[in-house]
């Protein structure tokens, strides 16, 4: 779903953690800035970038809309990681980046990768994480 921009008004809507949005915001056909977040970006505004004053009305956004009940999850992954981790940032790269581009690029990474930063996280917290983790996957 590509727009110009300017093209979405609204108000913010309360985010369901069913859906993810993955999005792109373009100038020449190139990422100037990303998001891979559960409220969609209204406005190119909503990103954080460096933007250019003299070209703010050629910024498009692009945006690809992932579903709990209609995406395909590979084993060992939950929806949230394999999107976060594997589904947007593929989408994302799809597109080149800017050549004066600044921020993080969109990295796919591993099972083995999660696992070992989700690990982290637990030392960090104690095993309090792994609990919480425990939870969720019921």
């Amino acid at each position: 779903m590509k727009q110009k921009f300017g093209d979405m008004k609204g108000s913010k809507r309360m985010a369901d953690d069913r859906i993810i949005y993955a999005q792109v915001l373009l100038l020449d056909n190139k990422i100037e800035a990303w998001k891979i977040c559960q409220d969609q970006k209204r406005s190119p505004y909503d990103f954080k970038a460096f933007w250019k004053q003299d070209r703010i009305n050629d910024y498009t956004m692009d945006t690809f809309v992932f579903y709990d009940m209609e995406t395909y999850i590979e084993n060992g992954w939950n929806f949230n990681s394999y999107v976060y981790n594997i589904l947007a940032p593929r989408w994302i790269n799809e597109w080149e980046y800017a050549d004066d581009y600044k921020g993080s690029r969109a990295k796919e990474i591993t099972l083995e990768e999660q696992k070992e930063f989700l690990d982290g996280i637990n030392k960090a917290f104690g095993g309090r994480f792994e609990f919480v983790g425990q939870l969720g996957a019921n």
